[in-house]
C-alpha cells in the first residue's frame, strides 16, 4: 500500500499545461538527470483551486538515496545538469518570449493549438534538466552536509558558529532574481535622489507621480523599462503581476531610506562578497577539497532551483495571452480552460467537441490526477475523486491541540508577535507590518510581505528554499519545515518565535 506525503500545496496552481506537464515528468521521465530513476508515484489532488502535491514516501526515500550517492561519486554531477539545463531553457524561453508576438486573434485554431503542443514539448525538454535534482539534490545534501560539519566545528570547538558558517557555506554566489529586480530598482532610486527635480516629484502622491511623470520623459522611460523587465516576478502559476504603481511606491519607499546606497553597493557586489566570505570560512575551518565539492554541488542546486523558477515563471506568464486566446475561443475564463487536459483541448479546438462546462465546474472543486510512474496518467473525479479523498485525508491526522510547533532554524533570532496566515499570494495585501507571517511556503508573488514581517514560519522548505534565503538575507527570524504551522496557528495568535532553537510556541489564542 502507498503510503504518501504531502510535499507541496500552492494556490493558482491550476493543471493544464503546468501541473500536467511537470507530474509527468517527475514521475518517469527525469531519470536522465538523476542517474537512473525518476520520483514513481506522484498525485495532485485539486480542491477548491488549489493544489495539493503528494508522493510516494517510500519511493522518494529511494531516490534520495540513489541521487546523494550520484553525487557523493560525481560531485561535479549537478553542474554537468545545470550546464544542460541552461542550454535547453534558452530555446524553451525564447520560444515562450515569441507567442507575445504572435497575433493570436487572427490565428487559426488549428495554429493555436500546434503552438500550444510546442510550449508543451519544450516544457518537457527542459523541465527534467531543471527542477528533479535541484530539489532532491537540495534536500539530501542538505542533510549530510548539515552531519559532515558540525562534526567538524564541534571537533575545533567552533559549535557555535555553526548556523552562520553553514548557512554562507551553502548560499550560491549567483544572485537571485529577486534581488537582481531589486539592485536595478535601487539605481533607479538613487538617480531620482541626486536630481531636485525628480525628487520633488516623488514627493507627491503615488496618483499624482503616475498623473505628472510623463512631463519627466527621461526618469519615466526608465521605471517604464524596469516594469517591463520585471513585472512578472510575483506571477509564479498566475498569481498576480507588478504594474507600474507597484514599481513607483517601492521607489518613495526607498528614496526616503538612508541606507539606499549602502544596499546598492552590497547588492552590486553580492557575488563578490559571498565568495571571499566561503573562501575565508573553508581556510578557517580546513575544509577538504572532496567537501569542498560537495558544498558546490549543493549551491549548484539551490542555483538551479532558483533559476528554473526564474525561467518557468517567465514562461508561465509569456504563454498567458495564448491561453486566454484558447480560453475565449471556448467560451470560458484563464482559470476554467487550464482544467481541460492537452488531448481534450485538441479535441475541441480541432474536431469541434463540445466544451464540458459542468465538467470543468466540477474539477475545480475537486480533481485528481495520478501519475502512477509508468508513463500513464490516471484521472479521478466526482465520487471517485471523494472517495480517494477521503482515505488521503484520514491518514492526515495533525495534532491540532499542541502549542509548541518545531522546525528548522532558516534564520536566528527571536520575536513576539501576532500571527497572520497567508496562504494565497493574492492576500499579501492583509499582511500589516511587524505581524509573523506562517504560510505552506514563500516564493517571489510573497516579497512585500515577507519584507513586513517580524518572523516567518513556513510548513515547508529546508536551509536552501525561498523562505530560507530570503530572510537570511533581510535578517528576519525564520523557522521552516514546521509541518503543522498552517494547521496549528491561526491568523491573530499571539506566539514566540525562537528561531535559536527552532521552536515557535503559541502564547495566546486569538
Amino acid at each position: 500500500m502507498i503510503k504518501w506525503i504531502l510535499t507541496q500545496r500552492k494556490t493558482n496552481c491550476h493543471p493544464s499545461p503546468f501541473s500536467w506537464t511537470l507530474g509527468q515528468d517527475l514521475s518517469s521521465r527525469c531519470g536522465k538527470s538523476m542517474g537512473g530513476r525518476s520520483y514513481g508515484n506522484m498525485l495532485c489532488i485539486w480542491k477548491d483551486k488549489i493544489v495539493f502535491l503528494y508522493t510516494n514516501e517510500n519511493e522518494i526515500k529511494k531516490v534520495k538515496e540513489q541521487v546523494l550517492k550520484l553525487i557523493k561519486t560525481h560531485p561535479g554531477h549537478p553542474e554537468f545538469v545545470k550546464n544542460k539545463f541552461l542550454k535547453v531553457s534558452f530555446e524553451f524561453i525564447s520560444f515562450s518570449k515569441s507567442l507575445q508576438k504572435k497575433r493570436l486573434t487572427r490565428a487559426s485554431n488549428k495554429e493555436l493549438w500546434q503552438w500550444y503542443q510546442k510550449y508543451i514539448k519544450l516544457y518537457h525538454k527542459s523541465y527534467i534538466w531543471g527542477e528533479p535534482i535541484a530539489w532532491i539534490g537540495k534536500e539530501s545534501l542538505e542533510q549530510e552536509l548539515i552531519s559532515y560539519f558540525s562534526n567538524l566545528l564541534n571537533k575545533q570547538k567552533k559549535i557555535g558558529l555553526f548556523d552562520q558558517y553553514f548557512n554562507l557555506l551553502i548560499t550560491p554566489p549567483e544572485i537571485p532574481f529577486i534581488f537582481k529586480e531589486e539592485r536595478d530598482l535601487l539605481k533607479i532610486a538613487l538617480k531620482i535622489k541626486e536630481n531636485k527635480e525628480w525628487c520633488n516629484l516623488f514627493s507627491l502622491s503615488v496618483s499624482q507621480i503616475l498623473s505628472k511623470i510623463q512631463q519627466f520623459p527621461k526618469i519615466n522611460q526608465e521605471i517604464e523599462k524596469h516594469y517591463q523587465k520585471y513585472t512578472w516576478v510575483p506571477y509564479d502559476y498566475g498569481a498576480l503581476l507588478w504594474d507600474k504603481k507597484h514599481f513607483i511606491k517601492e521607489l518613495k519607499r526607498w528614496i526616503k531610506k538612508k541606507d539606499l546606497s549602502q544596499r546598492l553597493k552590497y547588492l552590486l557586489k553580492y557575488s563578490q562578497v559571498l565568495k571571499q566570505k566561503q573562501t575565508k570560512i573553508i581556510n578557517e575551518c580546513n575544509i577538504p577539497e572532496y567537501y569542498q565539492q560537495l558544498f558546490r554541488a549543493l549551491q549548484t542546486c539551490s542555483f538551479l532551483f532558483d533559476f528554473k523558477k526564474e525561467i518557468y515563471t517567465k514562461s508561465h506568464y509569456f504563454v498567458k495571452g495564448l491561453l486566454e486566446e484558447i480560453a475565449q475561443r471556448l467560451n470560458l475564463d484563464l482559470v476554467g480552460v487550464q482544467y481541460l487536459t492537452p488531448e481534450e483541448i485538441k479535441r475541441i479546438l480541432l474536431l469541434n467537441k463540445k466544451v464540458p462546462y459542468e465538467r470543468i465546474k466540477e474539477r475545480q472543486k475537486l480533481w485528481i490526477i495520478h501519475w502512477p510512474g509508468d508513463g500513464s496518467v490516471v484521472l479521478l473525479e466526482n465520487e471517485k475523486a471523494r472517495n480517494f479523498l477521503r482515505k488521503i485525508e484520514s491518514a492526515e491526522e495533525a495534532k491540532e491541540e499542541t502549542c509548541i510547533i518545531k522546525g528548522q532554524i532558516a534564520c536566528p533570532g527571536k520575536y513576539k508577535g501576532r500571527v497572520r496566515i497567508i496562504l494565497d499570494a493574492r492576500k499579501i495585501g492583509e499582511m500589516k507590518k511587524g505581524e509573523i507571517l506562517v504560510t505552506a511556503m514563500t516564493s517571489p508573488d510573497y516579497i512585500l510581505a515577507i519584507k513586513k514581517a517580524g518572523a516567518i514560519v513556513t510548513d515547508e522548505g529546508g536551509l536552501t528554499c525561498h523562505a530560507a534565503i530570503v530572510s537570511r538575507e533581510l535578517g528576519i527570524p525564520c523557522v521552516i519545515g514546521t509541518k503543522i504551522g498552517t494547521k496549528v496557528l491561526k491568523t491573530g495568535d499571539k506566539v514566540e518565535v525562537d528561531a535559536q532553537k527552532g521552536v515557535v510556541k503559541k502564547t495566546e489564542s486569538r
